[in-house]
């Protein structure tokens, strides 16, 4: 199925398995981890600042290798980058599991936030190819979604896991999602390589010079909204942990901040696809603007296409 697909013939269905499954298993490992790793890393002796930063190496390694990640998925597809992500974030729960000092749960975290930037690339690529243009923000949506319901999930078990078994043992249970969620994705059909052959690769360097625009601009922006979503990720475990809150009722905040998110899902969805990104990213139209915020226009459209 490409994006040549008509929507006669997509069905949601026809790809909810390969295209959600993986982001929901993964993302259950994850979310089960968030809430806790600041606190794992104040129980291995770090002091509050060095919790923070600690948290903070998993955005760090996500930005470090997001354009060698794009990369990657140019050149070995989507289903193979889906499988290595997953194993090698495996890899680093099951290290940041054993880790005894903070020194290596660092360096596990940081390892796992690049795996997870070469996961969420390749299942974007995949729906970009899957989809067509009148269902991609929907599909887009879904995606979001998957990964929310996940993020919803995991604390929940995480808090069962952390009250019968101790906090570390969530890091094992993110290895065990991270290596499901490799083996789904080995049945995902490669959709994106064949065309990538045909249209060569380019070179990290040149997608930084061709959209240097974009990336002072909008990049600006998903910068500081990453920083400011990451805010609460670091802080709220460990303020918890100030007050004498138990890591388990931590994960059930955390389940419960995932659950609006889910609620908006579909919504939002809805709205790109009938309205356009910027009513979405804006949340409200001026008069003067209300015939461009109707609908997308065809360049939006264009942009979005590609």
């Amino acid at each position: 199925m490409t994006t040549e697909t008509t929507t006669k013939e997509f069905r949601f269905r026809d790809i909810a398995v390969v295209a959600y499954a993986p982001s929901i298993v993964s993302s259950m490992g994850h979310g089960a981890v968030m809430p806790v790793l600041a606190l794992r890393a104040s129980d291995l002796g770090a002091d509050a600042s060095m919790a923070a930063f600690v948290v903070a190496l998993l955005g760090i390694g996500s930005l470090a290798t997001s354009l060698p990640a794009g990369s990657l998925v140019a050149r070995i597809g989507e289903r193979r980058t889906l499988m290595g992500a997953g194993a090698l974030d495996a890899v680093a729960m099951t290290v940041a599991f054993l880790s005894s000092s903070v020194a290596v749960l660092a360096v596990a975290v940081f390892v796992s936030g690049m795996s997870w930037t070469a996961f969420l690339i390749a299942r974007q690529g995949f729906l970009i190819d899957a989809t067509p243009l009148s269902h991609r923000a929907r599909a887009m949506s879904l995606l979001g979604g998957s990964f929310r319901l996940g993020v919803f999930v995991g604390p929940l078990l995480g808090a069962g896991l952390i009250h019968l078994f101790g906090l570390p043992v969530v890091f094992l249970f993110a290895a065990a999602m991270s290596l499901c969620s490799a083996v789904i994705g080995g049945w995902m059909p490669e959709l994106g390589r064949t065309r990538s052959r045909e249209q060569g690769h380019l070179s990290v360097r040149s997608v930084l010079w061709a959209h240097r625009r974009t990336f002072a601009t909008l990049g600006v922006a998903v910068v500081i909204i990453g920083i400011s979503r990451s805010v609460r990720t670091g802080l709220l475990p460990l303020w918890a942990d100030h007050i004498h809150l138990d890591a388990s009722v931590v994960s059930l905040l955390f389940a419960g901040a995932a659950l609006v998110d889910i609620a908006l899902t579909l919504p939002g969805g809805w709205l790109l696809d009938h309205r356009g990104r910027q009513v979405v990213a804006i949340r409200w139209c001026s008069p003067s603007a209300s015939a461009a915020c109707s609908s997308p226009s065809p360049t939006t459209r264009s942009a979005w296409a590609r």
